[in-house]
């Protein structure tokens, strides 16, 4: 909600005081966010990381693909607690230990609507769980896919047409298998910054794993 109550710091990361979300939107403040992607390893030893498709619904970026699930620390929250916004969105009953944090990550977007500066606290989880276990939170979440890690990057890398997608999308609490090929105009715009340090960070820790 726009009267939430956000953490506004300067670009270098100062602290300016307690601001709401809509003047954080409007005065471009740089603000905490919980970025949780979750990754899966496939048969032959890759990897796949998920995206969720946002509602149809939403204001900002309907029906676009976005990060598995993600959110706004809050004034009186440290950015563990940002797990909140995986049980939230996806209905899995994770904990903040069961992430591998990745560190801070820079991102910036800027609109007509409002401008975004985040400093986004970063996790990825190895999903064990399966399609009947999500229950997505309707006025948030349509739909969770998931893409070879290495194909999107060459999708991000080399603007490729598009990019083949499976998962399941959410109707009235059914779920329903879905394959497709997603646009590359179709995912939400995060900065170059921010989409190449994330496909970096994830890369690096799951040659650990």
């Amino acid at each position: 909600m726009s009267d939430e109550k956000l953490k506004a710091f300067n670009v270098g990361g100062g602290f300016i005081g307690i601001k709401s979300r809509k003047e954080i939107h409007e005065k471009g403040y740089w603000h905490e966010t919980f970025h949780c992607w979750f990754v899966e390893k496939n048969t032959e030893g890759g990897w796949f990381i998920y995206f969720q498709q946002r509602c149809h619904e939403k204001r900002d970026f309907p029906d676009l693909y976005d990060i598995t699930a993600a959110g706004y620390i809050k004034c009186d929250e440290s950015d563990r607690e940002g797990i909140r916004e995986v049980r939230e969105e996806l209905g899995i009953p994770i904990e903040i230990d069961d992430l591998i944090s990745l560190g801070i990550v820079k991102d910036e977007m800027i609109t007509s609507n409002f401008i975004d500066r985040e400093f986004c606290h970063i996790y990825i989880y190895v999903n064990h769980f399966q399609i009947k276990d999500f229950k997505f939170q309707e006025e948030e979440v349509s739909g969770l896919y998931k893409i070879s890690l290495s194909e999107f990057k060459t999708h991000l890398s080399n603007h490729t047409d598009f990019i083949k997608a499976s998962g399941f999308d959410e109707t009235r609490s059914q779920k329903k298998a879905v394959e497709k090929l997603i646009s590359i105009n179709e995912w939400v715009p995060h900065s170059q910054e921010y989409v190449t340090q994330i496909i970096k960070r994830i890369e690096k820790k799951l040659q650990e794993l």
